[in-house]
């Protein structure tokens, strides 16, 4: 599987990303080349005090959101167990190199 425990394996980007996008698609600005897809964010919490009782509003941090390389999500997808399961015995599709 895709290691998310190491820092190595994964990127981090000057982004907010709000509840909700995590496996969503990251894209290159200048090529619009799908680059990864979002694993999750840090948040910050804001505790709020009002009549009903207190409560905690979240907030994504930019620049603490972590993403999951394509290179990495290719690796996992052409695992013989995850192949089999997905495209049967053809794993050919996910080992050809990626299109400039």
């Amino acid at each position: 599987g895709i290691p998310t425990d190491r820092v190595e394996y994964r990127i981090v980007i000057d982004a907010a990303a709000p509840r909700g996008v995590s496996g969503g698609g990251v894209f290159a600005v200048e090529t619009g080349r799908w680059i990864g897809i979002v694993q999750g964010h840090q948040t910050f919490s804001i505790t709020v005090n009002d009549h009903a009782g207190p409560y905690a509003l979240k907030f994504p941090v930019p620049g603490e959101t972590f993403v999951v390389p394509m290179t990495q999500i290719r690796s996992f997808l052409a695992e013989p167990e995850v192949a089999r399961e997905l495209l049967g015995a053809d794993t050919s599709v996910l080992m050809s190199p990626a299109p400039d």
